[in-house]
């Protein structure tokens, strides 16, 4: 249905993307310079050696205590109230049975995957490249050189990743409370959006991640956890276009 249109304007976007950059490379390439590290930036500037796990766990302490403070100004259970449906609904104790998990607990499931493909892979944890490998594989490598799963076994990571993501996703699905009366402007949640919209979220999204060289995994978990300043930029506009977007949508 509408996901499949989501899907289709990100393999569009890819595409489109790849086909520029024949002619203007517009794909953000290459590893950032130490120069482009928090910790770098420091050590240039104070001419002084930062450990990163000082960095790391000062900024970390503060991102927790930040979601703690938005958990207390702002229940993630009462946010959900709003959608109506199955969230209005008294919580069950065993949380694989709750239609929607602790935002926290997520977001260290999140932090301890970006660690495990880090290390098994080699490469940060995101999934937007995805898009350009299928598009590389059925070009054989015409378009996108280099991230055709036929050129590198190291191609091969990302795909899988999001066969797991997929199947988790279908697991929690399966084990959880059915939406069943939870809408969002109007169309039940289970439904998705408009199929046009779908599309067109799919294709800025997808364009966007790959016109920066990353996504909301690329740059918000792995690049900021490894204080990428160039993820900290991206990050950052990401998130600041998805508010904006949403209070057009609000008040427009």
């Amino acid at each position: 249905g509408e996901t499949g249109w989501l899907l289709a304007g990100g393999l569009g976007a890819a595409l489109v993307v790849a086909v520029l950059d024949l002619w203007v490379p517009v794909t953000a390439t290459g590893t950032p310079s130490t120069m482009l590290t928090v910790s770098g930036m420091l050590e240039h500037k104070a001419d002084k050696k930062v450990g990163y796990a000082v960095l790391a766990g000062g900024m970390g302490l503060v991102m927790v205590m930040a979601a703690v403070g938005l958990e207390v100004l702002f229940p993630y259970k009462e946010d959900l109230a709003q959608y109506g449906g199955v969230f209005t609904q008294e919580y069950p104790a065993n949380i694989l049975l709750q239609p929607s998990w602790p935002p926290m607990l997520v977001g260290i499931a999140a932090g301890t995957a970006q660690a495990v493909v880090r290390e098994v892979s080699g490469d940060g944890l995101g999934t937007a490249t995805s898009f350009s490998i299928a598009v590389a594989t059925l070009s054989c490598g015409m378009l996108s050189p280099g991230k055709g799963l036929q050129e590198s076994r190291q191609n091969w990571w990302q795909p899988l990743f999001i066969l797991w993501i997929v199947l988790g996703a279908l697991t929690a699905s399966a084990l959880g409370p059915e939406l069943e009366g939870a809408e969002f402007d109007g169309r039940g949640l289970e439904k998705g959006f408009e199929a046009w919209k779908m599309a067109l979220g799919g294709f800025l999204c997808i364009g966007g991640a790959r016109i920066a060289g990353g996504c909301t995994c690329g740059h918000g978990v792995s690049g900021t956890s490894e204080l990428s300043l160039e993820s900290f930029v991206g990050a950052g506009a990401i998130f600041g276009a998805a508010i904006a977007t949403r209070c057009l949508i609000e008040f427009v």
